[in-house]
């Protein structure tokens, strides 16, 4: 059996209450009429299947918010005197539950719901829990966005009259933390003009709902979030996905150029404003066409990613090695001279050639390599020369042939 809703909602107008005079209505009033409206529903649906003690504590809970009401519109008639122990949170729904939720709770979705109204978390823990949703409390701003920092939800209902810190101010630190700006909010609020929705909405709120509300229409709103926020994340991901290809050398899973060149302009800027060191070593495999021509293109794919393990694995956590172009490598060193330099592109050069490489079918390689170096410091560093000289250095060395002379590991300096 359902009720017929309505017959206790809230005024359209301030006007229509008696006595009023025009007064905006207290905050607390939406509250307390979803608390009642919410609460009485619920047991009118559950007669019959839930316990006695179960009704009597939501009977208590009815009559002690009618009562409120009754105190914020100025009336004369007293509230109904309990001599129970206040209630709080732990009012027991989970045997009202009038649904089993088909998703596991690991797979359910998790609401953080803030409010400093008892009745009002209560009811709608009650209600989001049976539509499937684990449900976080938090009643102030500050706990609220401790529970974020801890744990991100997937939808937040915020109240923007709370303690401490208002629903406006933890909206806004959230839209201003990049982990959690995605999070959908939905507002909860006494006010009903326009220009508040307006308001909400342009500070980044995801909806908007104003009290007194029914249960089921928040659930509603909270579940058309969770489907906006499962499209937006996968958006992201692929998104993600895309921007890691966009920058990522298929053969050898280094950077590709372009990425190589976006880190060398910021590099090059740092370098420039705090008067740092920045090198740039270019690395090219010897003979590589013969290998190409000898063993056949798969064998020169296996040399192309020996190479890049063996960069990847000599490097500092701050510098880069990415792929320039066919068998030519590009090495990144901030904070780097050109004699260090130097010695960081003999290491590199000598894990090369003490890495012979598998070539399939029984076949093992030994890959030489050609450096060239180029360095600058503050305002003497510039992209386009740090990458002209180190090639030209290459270049060179292949003429002189130095590419075979591996430095012994003791005259070998560390980055």
């Amino acid at each position: 059996m359902r009720r017929h809703r309505g017959s206790l909602g809230a005024p359209s107008s301030a006007e229509e209450l008696p006595g009023s005079e025009c007064r905006e209505l207290p905050h607390e009033f939406g509250g307390r009429l979803t608390a009642i409206e919410g609460f009485a529903e619920m047991l009118v649906d559950g007669l019959g299947s839930i316990s006695v003690e179960s009704a009597r504590q939501l009977a208590e809970v009815i009559a002690r918010d009618a009562g409120r009401v009754r105190e914020l519109l100025g009336g004369a008639v007293p509230s109904i005197p309990l001599d129970r122990k206040a209630w709080d949170d732990k009012l027991p729904v989970p045997d009202l539950a009038l649904a089993s939720p088909e998703r596991p709770v690991s797979d359910r979705p998790t609401v953080l719901l803030v409010d400093d109204d008892h009745a009002l978390r209560a009811l709608v823990r009650f209600h989001l829990h049976g539509h499937g949703c684990n449900v976080r409390l938090a009643v102030d701003g500050e706990d609220a966005l401790s529970s974020c920092h801890r744990t991100p939800p997937d939808v937040i209902v915020l109240d923007v009259n709370l303690p401490r810190l208002d629903g406006w101010e933890v909206m806004g630190r959230l839209k201003a933390d990049q982990r959690l700006r995605h999070i959908p909010v939905i507002l909860l609020t006494g006010r009903r003009a326009t220009s508040d929705v307006v308001d909400g909405l342009a500070r980044g709120a995801h909806d908007y709902l104003a009290k007194p509300f029914a249960p089921v229409e928040l659930c509603a709103r909270v579940e058309a979030a969770l489907r906006v926020k499962r499209l937006t994340d996968e958006l992201r991901r692929r998104n993600d996905v895309l921007g890691h290809e966009s920058r990522t050398d298929w053969l050898t899973g280094l950077p590709n150029r372009r990425y190589v060149e976006e880190r060398l302009s910021e590099l090059t800027s740092a370098a420039r404003r705090h008067h740092q060191s920045l090198a740039v070593v270019m690395l090219d495999i010897d003979d590589f066409k013969a290998v190409n021509d000898e063993f056949g293109h798969s064998a020169g794919d296996a040399v192309l990613k020996g190479v890049a393990l063996s960069l990847r694995s000599m490097l500092r956590a701050h510098d880069m090695a990415g792929r320039w172009g066919g068998d030519e490598f590009a090495i990144l060193l901030p904070f780097t001279d050109l004699k260090r330099s130097q010695a960081v592109a003999g290491r590199l050069r000598a894990a090369v050639a003490k890495a012979p490489i598998d070539l399939g079918g029984g076949r093992w390689h030994r890959v030489l390599v050609s450096v060239g170096c180029g360095a600058g410091v503050g305002t003497r560093v510039d992209a386009h020369v740090l990458v002209d000289t180190a090639d030209q250095a290459l270049y060179a060395a292949k003429r002189a042939g130095v590419h075979a002379v591996v430095p012994p590991a003791e005259s070998m300096v560390g980055p």
